[in-house]
């Protein structure tokens, strides 16, 4: 599943590889869940360009966090 990627990319890469996930229409608790994984972004698939650009480019700040989860430690 996309969640054991997830886990695996992060234990393999010490937490160091940046996961981008794309759902249709998540939950909160898949979202939850996914970030749990390791997500570092969550995008709507399909993803606006824009947005898609910014998860692989950007910052390694996690996107698509309720406000409350990015004040979490990052995995």
């Amino acid at each position: 599943s996309g969640f054991a990627l997830a886990e695996r990319a992060k234990d393999l890469s010490g937490g160091r590889t940046r996961v981008v996930m794309l759902a249709a229409a998540p939950s909160a608790a898949h979202r939850d869940y996914a970030f749990a994984a390791g997500v570092d972004v969550l995008l709507p698939d399909p993803p606006p360009a824009d947005a898609l650009l910014a998860a692989v480019a950007g910052p390694s700040a996690r996107i698509g966090r309720p406000a409350a989860a990015r004040l979490a430690p990052a995995r």
